[in-house]
């Protein structure tokens, strides 16, 4: 005979069993279902771009967009208060479109700011 801490015991692992199938399944689904990603060409032109402040590897891919034209603003957030416009687009390469489209933003002192 089988005791019932033994059989509690059979129960949850079926139980967690169970449920763990049922991530799994719903995990396979979503992959599946996912949509397929836009080719380049079917991106279109958006309003502006917000690059915040922290890292190059943020301020040129989004300054480079500005320059190609995909949108007809940028804003970079969170800048330091001795830092010059000029200081941005030598830093970044920026070319005619920074002089006239890249705004900057002063006012975020961290993360929670440009949030």
């Amino acid at each position: 005979m089988v005791s019932n801490a033994s059989g509690f015991a059979r129960l949850g692992w079926r139980i967690l069993a169970g449920v763990a199938v049922v991530y799994l399944a719903g995990f396979v689904i979503f992959m599946v279902t996912l949509p397929e990603p836009v080719a380049d060409a079917e991106v279109g032109k958006a309003d502006g771009i917000v690059a915040l402040t922290g890292e190059d590897a943020r301020l040129t891919p989004a300054v480079a967009l500005l320059e190609e034209g995909a949108a007809s603003r940028l804003l970079i957030s969170g800048v330091f208060p001795e830092t010059t416009k000029s200081d941005l687009k030598e830093l970044t390469h920026g070319g005619a479109r920074f002089d006239c489209c890249a705004d900057l933003g002063f006012v975020a002192r961290d993360t929670r700011g440009n949030a």
